[in-house]
């Protein structure tokens, strides 16, 4: 069973709260807004799927995960990796 739990802060405390919340629902929205990138980096399919780098490479070469190079950097598609959260 969730606790509720009652917090009583002066009003000046409360509207700066208020506040701080509104900054970051705005920043939420906006990024919402963004145009969304096909490609995401090597470091966001680890955190998006929750491996590790060794299980990443082994998916790369078993051919579970398709990556693309620029230069150094590695990416994915993210239509792929959405397929492998379903």
């Amino acid at each position: 069973m969730d606790k509720t739990t009652l917090v009583m802060v002066p009003e000046s405390e409360y509207k700066n709260l208020l506040q701080k919340v509104d900054t970051i629902f705005d920043s939420i929205v906006k990024k919402t807004q963004e145009p969304i990138s096909e490609h995401i980096s090597k470091n966001e399919v680890l955190f998006m799927l929750g491996i590790s780098r060794g299980t990443y490479w082994r998916w790369v070469k078993d051919g579970k995960l398709k990556e693309y190079g620029i230069g150094a950097k590695r990416y994915c598609k993210r239509s792929q990796i959405q397929e492998l959260l379903k």
